[in-house]
């Protein structure tokens, strides 16, 4: 009878960190040093062009981003007031992946009051030179263009603050 109970014990134990580590949220910071962003032109909601290699020369953050995600959701939200609140001189854009339509983007923008450009990347060509694995993922590029630091998963209105901060300094 002890083997039955001590068997189920560690089955049961091992059953739970199996689930744990499937379904608890992955985030994750690194300073992101070997990439550079691509010579790459993709379009905003709004029609306007953008060359990542060109255009984009001060301090930027891009969000990688799904419609159908809610986590997605929350991350558009809360740059969006934290860039209001902050209001420091950086330039954000919500990088939707996939073939979306520009319609359903409006909605997005209307219904979260959303007041930075999204771009669109159809054919998820700058997901796939800057190796977005996850989302939502945020990329952080200083004034030189240079990208310094990637987090992936949602981040809080703190951790983006003080990540915001540091590259305004």
């Amino acid at each position: 009878m002890k083997r039955i109970l001590l068997f189920l014990f560690i089955l049961a134990f091992c059953s739970g960190l199996t689930i744990s580590l499937i379904f608890a949220p992955k985030t994750s910071t690194k300073p992101k040093t070997d990439l550079n962003l691509p010579n790459l032109t993709l379009k905003t909601d709004t029609g306007q062009k953008i060359n990542f290699s060109k255009d984009i020369n001060n301090k930027t953050i891009l969000l990688f981003w799904l419609p159908k995600s809610n986590s997605c959701q929350k991350q558009l939200q809360i740059l969006e007031e934290t860039k209001t609140k902050l209001q420091k001189e950086i330039k954000v854009y919500g990088v939707s992946i996939g073939n979306i339509p520009s319609d359903e983007l409006n909605k997005i923008k209307k219904e979260n009051s959303i007041t930075y450009p999204l771009v669109i990347d159809r054919e998820a060509k700058l997901s796939e030179k800057l190796l977005i694995s996850a989302i939502p993922t945020m990329i952080f590029i200083n004034s030189e263009g240079t990208i310094v630091e990637e987090h992936v998963g949602l981040m809080n209105k703190e951790d983006l603050e003080r990540t915001i901060n540091s590259m305004t300094q």
